[in-house]
């Protein structure tokens, strides 16, 4: 079972896992990928509890033995998704329940261990009913306005009454956008969520605030629901009152005359800044190892990888340090584990202290970290980092009442450009060297001149 004290590193204290029980709305559910390929539920949150009727009995069945075929296949084609991909998956569902239809939003994120192999799917569901409910009311007004020839104009004084209810009652952001792509009118809810009075907006381009790297993508979304009349969907954004940006995601509805000439577009929004908070971390999760903070292995080789392509075809070098303690398993077995979590987590803040900031340091797993040095430009820049390692974890360590000697060894790439193709060679060969220094008398370093080009 993943442990909820290491989701986001905050296992110093419970307060993130508080949070995940007892302090959001939104129902979380931790799913456990099996070595079968199954997935099983392994943590629910007490809002998942609540509006699932799911119970502590859950935990560890299958998401076939709890849920209908129907919803458990729909299930398994997300998760599997997510392991395809490795990425962030979301999606919207519905079901029918005795007080009527309810929808939600569902982010979906990949938990690694430090073998880069996905173990858990984190799943953030949120109850997005009062929104669709809005939608389509918006939705039902606008096509009696279509239907009555009306369009922009709102002569309609029924439908114009209508109109108006729902926005001045609503929570999200309406926003009418005339042809010339300026704002006729915005609900009340502007002021509650943007912190702008309505006369801010209204005769102002409908990009109005919306943040400077998100206007062109926003404004091409735009056209084309014009032009192909369609729906769009779109995510930005856009600044506060207090200064500061707020996350949004709009809906757009274009409306037309009954000549097929554009009118207006009415503009559904609403405050996502919580969620894009919780897909970060869930991200930054996704590529930080818990216990050190540091980038973990998936994070080490997708970089790696992108600066040896970087690279091809230049004078460039770097080098490669793979490292570990000389006598970790010493640690853990006489001192316990807490002991020797709390020296890895030394290990990482030492190196950490020494290395440019351009260089990426990365824990693989257990004791082993490993190091890259761009730029590197020659053999003995190498050498001298490494040396340095050396001589930074020497000497005595003190964690909590123990005081004890620890060494490292190192296992050393000197590499000109190469493709990605040769990162898996290049940290064999780091591998192979750290394996060597071992071999030699620990506390020492191994040191490969390989040109990846030359190996062809």
């Amino acid at each position: 079972m993943i442990w909820l004290g290491e989701v986001g590193g905050l296992s110093a204290d419970g307060f993130f896992r508080n949070v995940l029980m007892n302090g959001i709305n939104e129902m979380i559910f931790i799913i456990r990928v099996g070595k079968n390929g199954g997935f099983y539920y392994d943590f629910l949150n007490h809002a998942a509890k609540k509006r699932t009727m799911l119970t502590e009995d859950t935990i560890g069945q299958s998401i076939q033995d709890v849920n209908p075929k129907e919803t458990a296949d729909f299930l398994t084609e997300k998760y599997r998704r997510v392991i395809e991909t490795r990425d962030l998956v979301n999606y919207e569902d519905s079901y029918t329940s005795l007080s009527g239809i309810k929808y939600f939003e569902t982010t979906l994120s990949p938990h690694y261990e430090s073998n880069a192999a996905i173990t858990h799917i984190i799943a953030l569901v949120k109850d997005i009913t009062k929104q669709k409910q809005n939608e389509l009311e918006i939705h039902k007004s606008e096509m009696e306005l279509k239907r009555n020839k009306l369009g922009y104009q709102l002569k309609n004084k029924p439908s114009e009454d209508h109109f108006r209810i729902i926005a001045e009652n609503s929570n999200d952001l309406i926003t009418m956008v005339n042809s010339r792509e300026t704002i006729d009118y915005v609900s009340p809810s502007y002021h509650d969520v943007l912190g702008y009075d309505f006369n801010e907006y209204t005769g102002k381009h409908f990009l109005h605030h919306v943040h400077s790297d998100d206007e062109e993508r926003v404004h091409n979304s735009f056209l084309h629901a014009v032009r192909t009349q369609t729906t769009w969907k779109e995510q930005f954004r856009q600044k506060h009152g207090n200064g500061h940006y707020i996350w949004c995601e709009l809906r757009g509805s274009p409306v037309y005359d009954e000549y097929g000439e554009f009118k207006h577009m009415v503009v559904l929004s609403r405050n996502i800044t919580l969620r894009k908070d919780y897909e970060t971390q869930l991200r930054y999760m996704a590529y930080h190892d818990p216990l050190t903070g540091l980038p973990n292995r998936r994070y080490f080789i997708k970089h790696f990888t992108d600066y040896l392509k970087s690279i091809k075809n230049t004078e460039k070098r770097l080098s490669i340090i793979m490292m570990d303690l000389d006598q970790f398993k010493m640690i853990n077995d006489r001192m316990g584990h807490d002991i020797g979590d709390k020296v890895i987590q030394e290990f990482g803040n030492r190196i950490s202290r020494i290395i440019r900031k351009e260089d990426i340091l990365a824990r693989l797993g257990g004791d082993e970290f490993i190091l890259m040095l761009p730029d590197i430009v020659s053999t003995e820049d190498a050498q001298k980092a490494g040396e340095r390692i050396i001589r930074t974890l020497d000497g005595v360590w003190r964690v909590d009442d123990y005081e004890f000697q620890t060494t490292t060894s190192l296992g050393i790439v000197i590499s000109s450009a190469g493709s990605a193709e040769s990162a898996r060679v290049i940290l064999n060969c780091a591998d192979e060297q750290l394996y060597k220094a071992k071999q030699a008398g620990k506390n020492n370093y191994k040191l490969c001149n390989f040109d990846y080009l030359n190996a062809q």
